[in-house]
């Protein structure tokens, strides 16, 4: 196996695990279902970076074909748009989810108990402001 490949794999596997605990902490503090945890995390922090990646595959691929572009990608370039576009999403969503856990903590842990204004209630109380709120229990 290719070092370069294995050095890359190695390093993308400790960023991953480092932004993925923080996104997953993130989510689990915001989002009421925990069923949607999951789900959620691994769509920001997995599937994101491979739909990039095709994207961007499949573009070369149309230079290549209707224009005629006369660069074929190899081997290093893969390895490195794989790489770098990991190493983007997991800077991206892991700081902003670090961020987001350590300046809301409380407000983010507090959120799911929080009573949370029915849609009536909230349209009524834009339109005037002496009507008291409806509370949905």
């Amino acid at each position: 196996m290719n070092p370069t490949v294995w050095l890359a794999g190695m390093v993308m596997l400790v960023a991953d695990v480092t932004a993925i605990s923080w996104v997953a902490i993130s989510v689990a503090l915001s989002i009421k279902n925990p069923n949607r945890i999951t789900g959620t995390t691994v769509v920001r922090m997995l599937v994101a970076p491979w739909i990039l990646y095709i994207a961007i595959l499949i573009i070369i691929g149309m230079m290549i074909k209707v224009f005629g572009w006369s660069y074929e990608p190899k081997w290093p370039f893969f390895v490195g748009l794989w790489f770098g576009l990991g190493m983007v999403t997991d800077l991206i969503y892991g700081l902003m989810a670090w961020r987001k856990v350590k300046r809301n903590f409380r407000e983010l842990a507090l959120q799911r108990f929080t009573p949370k204004q029915s849609l009536l209630g909230r349209l009524l109380r834009r339109r005037g402001e002496n009507v008291p709120p409806v509370i949905a229990g």
